[in-house]
């Protein structure tokens, strides 16, 4: 398997694995839109409202939307009895929150206090967006509490308690305060706090849960939503009622472990500042300094690097070249760069020619290699690899048909091995050491741009698999390609490929604008751009960076001189220097190199005179229902029967040695649970 498969196959498990992990859930988030506030706000208004459903309603000036604590003993099990989160939202975007959690402990879970988990990170529009987090109160039962906070993988966790204290079985009531930036959502018609009020992670249930939002300014409030359950759900086990300016929030049933509830608040335009469009381009500006840099860098040095080593010199003036001197296998593969099946029906003709492999063809078509006695020419290196690989012994045969296919296909691998290994070596210089830098350069740019950002661990899922979906599309589009060239010079074989390959690249195209669109959402346009560029300028320079040495340089003049002879018109014929006599014995020493070229119709096309002259005869290595009224169709016919015989009999052999060696739901277009900022959830310890 080339290095190039190899690689694919990593960036299509790797594709695998994100489209398993929790990037569909934040790609579901993305899809879901701003919809997630509701109302009707009143038709006088001159203010663009925010889309209606039936949620809220006008309570009377009497009304007491929360209730106060639970008092006294409780019984039953570790749960949290009552969850008021109180949100106040600022001018600036920002948000103080209150929260008031009081817990039955038993010594189960909660033995020395609690500790609450919050997000710092959250998916908004096309965007994902860092808050910072300022904790400024921690109480248990109205007293300051000893407390640890860390602030680390994209959330916040406050551990309440001590570690040498255990707390005795009953009620406890912790009161968190914090601040957090940036939780205001811009849509075009409003504004809105988008907020998981209780979070959905907690592994207790919660008997009644409550909240009220503020907007920013004495804002009027346009609408509100309220959704309960776990991730993704849109339950309606809530309350939601507006009072003094002031939205109230209040389950109507308990939230079972995993399960939570979301608020939606909107209201006017122009209240909080929105972002200028430089801003959102250009997100965190060191971020977009960093990957810019780097792109250009990156770019700079692949630029100067092949213009120094990788850049193919000019092959000069072509002549024709009568005699070649570089087998046709060979030639075929360094002309395409790449190895099919043709160029071991190039290699099989030319031990043919060359006396040592006799070819019989029965009336169905069947073909028989038959290894010969006498030689005429010695093999190349490369064919007499492939003859030992085929035969043991003067008389061994080999049918091409699916009895002897796995040999056929061992021998097609042992070709393939020898040209892309040393044969390649000696006549295209990789430069893989240059590539390598380039490389270094782009990678650095990738880290430094994720340490620059607000939550380097949290961002560092988004460029693993943008980086992978950029490369796995330019290897999946270059395999891709160079199927389909094949297949366009009717190496039908190929075909299957070249769909498997077309497909890979349509999942890889959609997997790289999902995964691009949420690198800019999280790096912001112009460094999320940035970086995908750095990822797709080293896989497109690693061809690129090879260069033909002296002796690679001087087989490809040759290539170009035995193509120029081969389809040369009579006339332009004549006008060459010591050109050979058009005799059968040229035309069946050049017939394998016409066939590596692709070129065998206009080879035999130019020997109609020795079919007029009766002097086309069959070849001695040629056993078939031809018999001796050869024509150059009649060769053009038995060239296509072997070719297609033995590419048939190689994919055979291939198809059987590996057989033997062979196992975020939610709604979209709406709010849900848990898809707000905030939230999170927690546990005892």
């Amino acid at each position: 398997m080339s290095r190039t498969r190899l690689v694919f196959i990593a960036i299509a498990i790797i594709m695998v694995v994100g489209a398993q992990s929790g990037i569909w859930q934040t790609l579901h988030q993305v899809a879901s839109g701003p919809a997630h506030v509701a109302g009707n706000p009143d038709a006088s208004d001159t203010v663009a409202t925010a889309p209606a459903a039936a949620q809220t309603a006008a309570a009377p000036s009497n009304a007491a939307p929360l209730a106060t604590p639970p008092t006294g003993p409780a019984t039953g099990p570790e749960r949290i009895r009552y969850f008021r989160s109180i949100i106040d939202v600022e001018t600036t975007g920002a948000i103080t929150v209150a929260e008031t959690i009081q817990v039955v402990a038993r010594g189960d879970q909660i033995r020395r206090g609690i500790y609450r988990v919050i997000p710092l990170t959250r998916t908004m529009g096309l965007g994902r967006i860092h808050s910072a987090f300022d904790l400024t109160s921690v109480k248990r039962d109205g007293s300051a509490s000893p407390y640890s906070l860390t602030v680390e993988n994209g959330q916040a966790e406050i551990r309440i308690g001590s570690a040498d204290t255990f707390l005795k079985p009953g009620v406890y009531t912790y009161e968190i305060a914090y601040r957090m930036t940036k939780q205001v959502g811009f849509f075009d018609d409003y504004d809105e706090i988008y907020w998981n009020a209780t979070g959905d992670e907690w592994g207790f249930p919660i008997d009644r849960a409550e909240a009220v939002v503020t907007p920013p300014g004495g804002a009027r409030i346009l609408s509100t939503s309220v959704y309960t359950g776990s991730f993704g759900e849109s339950g309606q086990g809530a309350t939601a009622t507006t009072q003094d300016g002031r939205a109230f929030f209040v389950t109507t049933q308990p939230l079972q472990p995993r399960e939570g509830m979301t608020v939606a608040v909107a209201f006017p335009k122009g209240i909080v500042a929105e972002p200028s469009l430089l801003q959102r381009l250009l997100g965190d500006p060191l971020q977009a300094i960093i990957a810019v840099l780097g792109a250009l860098a990156t770019l700079v040095y692949f630029i100067l690097a092949w213009r120094r080593v990788g850049r193919d010199p000019a092959l000069g003036p072509i002549i024709p070249v009568y005699h070649p001197t570089v087998p046709p296998h060979a030639m075929r593969y360094l002309d395409r760069m790449a190895y099919d099946t043709k160029c071991l029906v190039a290699a099989i003709l030319d031990l043919a020619v060359k006396g040592h492999v006799e070819i019989a063809e029965n009336d169905d078509g069947v073909l028989t290699l038959t290894r010969a006695g006498p030689r005429r020419r010695a093999p190349s290196p490369g064919e007499a690899k492939v003859l030992a690989k085929l035969f043991f012994d003067e008389g061994d045969t080999i049918t091409l048909s699916k009895a002897d296919s796995v040999e056929l296909a061992k021998a097609n691998t042992t070709l393939k091995t020898f040209l892309s290994g040393r044969f390649l070596r000696s006549h295209i210089q990789q430069n893989f050491g240059w590539w390598l830098g380039g490389l270094a350069i782009g990678a650095a740019t990738w880290i430094a741009s994720d340490l620059a950002s607000a939550d380097p661990i949290a961002g560092l899922g988004y460029r693993l698999f943008a980086f992978a979906a950029v490369v796995g599309l330019i290897v999946a589009v270059t395999l891709a390609l160079k199927s389909w060239s094949l297949v366009f010079r009717r190496n039908w074989t190929s075909l299957p490929q070249a769909l498997v390959f077309t497909i890979f690249t349509v999942v890889a195209l959609g997997f790289t604008l999902a995964t691009s669109v949420l690198l800019i959402g999280d790096a912001g346009l112009v460094p999320g751009l940035a970086l995908v560029v750095t990822a797709a300028v080293p896989p497109i320079f690693f061809k690129l960076m090879a260069r033909p040495t002296s002796a690679g340089l001087d087989a490809m003049r040759e290539i170009e001189g035995t193509r120029l002879y081969l389809t040369v018109a009579e006339a332009d014929r004549l006008k060459f220097a010591n050109a050979p006599d058009r005799t059968f014995e040229h035309f069946e020493e050049l017939l394998p190199y016409a066939v590596a070229l692709g070129v065998e119709t206009a080879w035999t096309n130019q020997f109609a005179h020795l079919v007029a002259a009766g002097a086309m005869v069959a070849p001695v290595w040629y056993h078939g229902h031809h018999g001796g009224g050869w024509s150059p169709a009649a060769l053009s016919s038995v060239s296509d029967g072997i070719g297609s015989g033995i590419s048939r009999t190689v994919n055979q052999g291939v198809a059987s040695i590996r057989s033997a060696s062979s196992g975020s739901s939610g709604s979209f277009g709406g709010g849900f649970s848990g898809g707000g900022g905030g939230g999170g959830g927690g546990g005892g310890w």
